[in-house]
């Protein structure tokens, strides 16, 4: 009896086995392509053969499927797909952890949440692949200035904190970031070698995939080829390439035309094996995101997501927390109810139209009223927006940070508070 039940039990258990492994049909979004059949199933015909591939075939592994497909990419397709070109839609961004470098483990912490919320515990087809920069850190400039300049090309770190860059990182890589983007910066002292971190074989091979284990996709920022080739600018546009793909870059941001690259491949300065490395990076990618399914989303639900209510109050408090109070010596905040307040903003864009717009927001459920001049406000909130030139303006000189020297008229500044109780805010988007 006891064997009869065994056997029962093993049966049972192989069944509800083959039960569970039975495929799922995926959703697949098509425009041109037509269907293929087998049994109950449907899949794309992308390359349209009228067969099968094993590419297409959405039940086997990533592995395979993505080694079948790169055996069927001529060479300058292969190139091609390593280029990007640099066209952005609107709110398009990358996640940027050396945004908050004053504090690295802030920093590390609203990492993950970003990682996460955008691409999950794992990839999948509801998933957003996310690239986090600038590795290792785009803060510790010399002289403060910024690395998409010649004078401001080089890292540095007098302090001895190279370390402390790399915690948001590290932070990344564990939650499993897609990819990540090197700075233009050549780090100067600290045993490294002063050429761009896309160029930097130790910044990318030896720390980033070595020693923090990161195996995903290098992104190589826009234009370190062509326009910002720090430490390298007496090689030629192939021996950058060399370099940049021996040190480990996958892609290649801000360039469409793929002649030079393929070139240097054909020199063979590059092996086709090498850029065959890039390309299973890629590929992987996009068959776990399940782009060769399905690549389109939904434009309607979409509009209903983006921009929701619910989203919305949300970053709205996200946006309130953001804000630094330096000083409240009289008690003006927070305003009472009922407060009237005569809010002005202060832009001066230098195309000469009127640096002044008086606001007055019809917020829900707000407790203040908003006027529509000084004279009838209890308080005045003025918000200043100093105009700076923005960073593709910048000179090798220090920022000054004196708002007379930005476009503000400070004699008005100064006659507000006169008249009545001032609460100040000052924009500064890149001091």
């Amino acid at each position: 009896m006891k064997a009869i039940h065994l056997c029962l039990i093993t049966h049972l258990l192989i069944s509800g086995m083959a039960f569970a492994q039975q495929p799922v049909q995926p959703v697949l979004g098509k425009r041109s392509v037509t269907l293929l059949r087998e049994q109950s199933l449907t899949f794309k015909d992308l390359n349209k053969n009228n067969r099968l591939d094993p590419y297409e075939d959405w039940r086997l592994p990533i592995k395979t499927r993505v080694n079948d497909l790169l055996g069927q990419m001529t060479l300058a397709e292969k190139i091609g797909f390593i280029l990007i070109s640099t066209t952005r839609m609107g709110g398009d961004n990358t996640a940027r952890p050396d945004a908050l470098k004053a504090h690295a483990d802030l920093a590390s912490s609203m990492i993950r949440k970003v990682v996460l919320g955008f691409q999950g515990t794992k990839f999948s087809n509801t998933s957003v692949a996310m690239t986090t920069k600038h590795f290792p850190g785009g803060g510790p400039q010399e002289n403060g200035l910024d690395s998409h300049f010649d004078w401001g090309k080089f890292a540095h770190y007098p302090g001895g904190n190279f370390a402390y860059h790399l915690k948001p990182f590290r932070a990344a890589i564990a939650t499993g970031t897609s990819a990540i983007m090197p700075y233009y910066s050549a780090p100067k002292g600290n045993g490294f070698e002063e050429v761009g971190f896309s160029y930097n074989k130790a910044i990318i091979q030896d720390l980033l995939r070595k020693k923090l284990g990161f195996t995903g996709i290098i992104n190589s920022d826009t234009g370190p080829i062509d326009m910002m080739p720090w430490g390298v600018e007496t090689l030629t546009l192939s021996q950058r390439y060399q370099k940049s793909l021996d040190a480990g870059v996958d892609i290649f941001s801000g360039t469409a035309d793929p002649t030079i690259l393929l070139e240097t491949v054909k020199q063979g300065l590059v092996s086709e094996a090498r850029i065959d490395e890039s390309i299973r990076r890629r590929l992987n990618e996009k068959f776990a995101l399940g782009l060769f399914e399905n690549p389109y989303v939904d434009a309607a639900k979409a509009a209903q997501l983006v921009g929701s209510a619910a989203f919305q109050q949300r970053a709205d408090l996200a946006q309130r927390k953001s804000i630094v109070l330096l000083k409240n010596d009289d008690k003006l905040l927070p305003l009472k109810p009922k407060t009237k307040v005569y809010f002005e903003t202060y832009y001066d864009n230098g195309r000469g139209n009127s640096p002044i717009k008086v606001n007055r927001p019809a917020l829900p459920n707000a407790s203040q009223e908003f006027v529509g001049t000084k004279e009838e406000a209890d308080v005045v909130l003025l918000w200043l927006i100093p105009a700076n030139g923005g960073l593709f303006n910048a000179t090798s000189k220090p920022i000054d940070l004196r708002l007379s020297n930005n476009r503000i008229d400070v004699g008005h500044v100064n006659q507000l508070p006169s008249s009545k109780p001032t609460v100040l805010a000052i924009n500064f988007s890149s001091p």
